[in-house]
């Protein structure tokens, strides 16, 4: 039987959800328009660049949701009383770090393409791959006319760490720090004290709250800009 902390984890990732064929376009009864590459039909030419946008966001998803999981069970599986941050980590306590990893390298992919889709919807014109998520909503939220999105995903970028409100405030720049020091520095999994590095590994379940929470909230402002480019979408078809 899961703990408390377990199954509010849990609930949380299984309650994003995505309809894997909201891009899907039909013709006939069992075929569909798989994509095309086009250059003189700017509107069908976006379609198509929101679609594989979102079917890449699909694909994401279920990944960062089987990672999830299994970093939440085996998390759940480990003895509070009996961890030790210095001690070597135990089986369980390795495989709970490897997926929660897996999930934080993901993660920031997604944050990552939900800053393509607001690219492409505000036409603001910024190359593919020259998109990152924190700078764009940054220069889109300032100016004398900021977007009313990007001051929203901006303000929840730029939370102070604050433990004191259900959900954590704070998720996003403790998971972008993770990521960075994964990726630049050494692994916050590891406990170490050097020149180089002062760390002290931290139980995996408060890891998880953090990311698992600050998924949950990427996932609500991609479902938000998803249902603003389907309605623009279908308004455009109805004319």
């Amino acid at each position: 039987m899961k703990n408390e902390e377990a199954e509010y984890l849990l609930g949380m990732v299984e309650s994003v959800r995505y309809d894997e064929n909201a891009f899907t376009i039909w013709y006939r009864d069992d075929k569909v328009i798989f994509g095309a590459i086009m250059h003189d039909n700017p509107e069908a030419q976006c379609f198509f660049d929101y679609a594989t946008i979102y079917r890449t966001i699909v694909d994401l998803d279920w990944k960062i949701k089987i990672s999830l999981k299994m970093a939440i069970d085996s998390a759940d599986a480990i003895s509070f009383e009996e961890w030790n941050p210095i001690a070597p980590p135990s089986e369980m306590e390795k495989m709970a770090i490897y997926y929660t990893e897996n999930a934080i390298f993901r993660l920031a992919v997604l944050w990552d393409l939900l800053a393509q889709l607001f690219n492409l919807k505000e036409k603001l014109g910024k190359p593919f791959e020259k998109v990152y998520a924190t700078q764009l909503f940054h220069d889109a939220q300032q100016g004398k006319h900021p977007h009313p999105f990007a001051v929203k995903v901006y303000s929840y970028m730029q939370q102070q760490d604050n433990k004191d409100v259900e959900p954590w405030e704070g998720n996003y720049a403790y998971m972008k720090e993770f990521r960075d020091k994964m990726t630049h520095r050494s692994s916050p999994n590891i406990s170490s004290i050097s020149n180089f590095s002062q760390e002290l590994r931290m139980p995996m379940v408060y890891v998880l709250k953090r990311i698992v929470e600050d998924y949950k909230q990427v996932s609500e402002f991609i479902s938000e800009i998803i249902r603003e480019i389907l309605s623009e979408n279908y308004e455009k078809l109805a004319k």
